[in-house]
């Protein structure tokens, strides 16, 4: 009797932590979970070096580009949309919201893209992701960062204490 109650406490355990979402995807597989959570057309997609960037438009042909920043994993830390078409602003907001969506499921997306587009560039921060948009006559913009994967050396490669020197 203990062996089956062993057994099937390993059994629930394997079962019940493959049903959880994995956090960590490459571009490509958040490419195929975009596409299953929006209407969008593939025009043009490449790499180049540690970047993905596709070009896509929506259902409505609204023309976007997506740029992905990944680690030395291939683990997706960093997404930015764009769009130039300012027209479709609400287009734009309906992409940055299945961007979210998709990248980082469990966050409080209303909330997030009230305070993103209430002014011409603003950001927001989480507990695990950074956020960032600009709105301009020239183009819409979003970024989603995650804390967990970008390192705070990425910051510091911009600034080095010697560039200071008087």
């Amino acid at each position: 009797m203990k062996k089956i109650y062993v057994t099937l406490s390993i059994f629930l355990i394997v079962i019940l932590s493959s049903c959880s979402m994995q956090e960590k995807m490459n571009p490509e597989i958040f490419i195929e979970r975009l596409i299953s959570n929006s209407e969008i057309t593939i025009k043009n997609e490449f790499f180049e070096n540690e970047k993905y960037i596709c070009y896509f438009s929506d259902k409505s042909n609204c023309n976007f580009i997506i740029r992905i920043d990944s680690d030395s994993g291939r683990n997706a830390k960093k997404i930015c949309l764009a769009c130039t078409e300012t027209s479709k602003t609400e287009n734009f907001k309906s992409m940055t919201e299945t961007v979210i969506k998709t990248f980082a499921p469990n966050e409080k997306i209303d909330e997030i893209l009230s305070s993103l587009f209430s002014e011409e560039w603003n950001y927001y921060n989480s507990q695990w992701y950074r956020y960032s948009s600009a709105v301009s006559e020239k183009g819409l913009y979003f970024s989603i960062e995650s804390v967990k994967l970008s390192t705070q050396t990425d910051a510091e490669m911009t600034l080095k204490p010697n560039n200071f020197s008087p």
